[in-house]
């Protein structure tokens, strides 16, 4: 969903006149802590999703971990435009994730939903490092994946308050840097 956000963002930054070689004016401060953190939540993806076995405590330390270091990267970056946003979508997103011992419940009505049976099925096997189905002992589970974009959205998907929060702050980051004048 990211993926496709940032793609959308330069689609409508540059249909408004936008230049996309004015993102290399993005300075963004702390950006190795944004790489790592973005790193170790994708190696804890890999490793459910390649079955590699690992003691669930160290996962859920390494996922809450990597959204501390996500968070801080951004909030030294708050000067940016849409990044006050961003930062409210991963503080909402950490605090359900670090709620629930370090992964993100998702619903079931919303993985129906969105047409998504194979990942519930998958998330029924507790197999994931990430994210957890949500059941009756979820905390904060308002701020859990409940939202869904089902079919004809292009990749159907569930997704969660603080994700929206984050999407619509990368996607006026983008705006902000593609519509500068040159020079700025």
């Amino acid at each position: 969903m990211f993926l496709l956000a940032i793609m959308l963002s330069i689609l409508v930054g540059k249909l408004r006149g936008g230049r996309l070689r004015r993102l290399g004016n993005l300075q963004m401060r702390a950006y190795p802590l944004l790489l790592a953190g973005l790193l170790l939540q994708m190696a804890l993806h890999a490793c459910g999703a390649l079955d590699v076995d690992l003691p669930l405590v160290w996962a859920s330390v390494v996922h809450v971990a990597s959204y501390g270091l996500l968070l801080y990267a951004i909030l030294v970056n708050l000067r940016l435009a849409g990044m006050p946003l961003v930062a409210t979508g991963m503080a909402l997103n950490l605090a359900v994730i670090a709620a629930n011992r370090g992964r993100m419940p998702i619903s079931t009505t919303a993985l129906m939903r969105a047409g998504l049976h194979g990942y519930y099925n998958f998330l029924a096997t507790g197999a994931s490092y990430t994210h957890q189905l949500a059941d009756s002992h979820t905390r904060l589970w308002c701020l859990g994946d409940v939202l869904f974009l089902p079919r004809p959205f292009p990749r159907p998907c569930v997704l969660s308050v603080g994700d929206l929060f984050l999407v619509v702050g990368l996607f006026l980051l983008i705006q902000h840097f593609m519509l500068q004048p040159d020079g700025s």
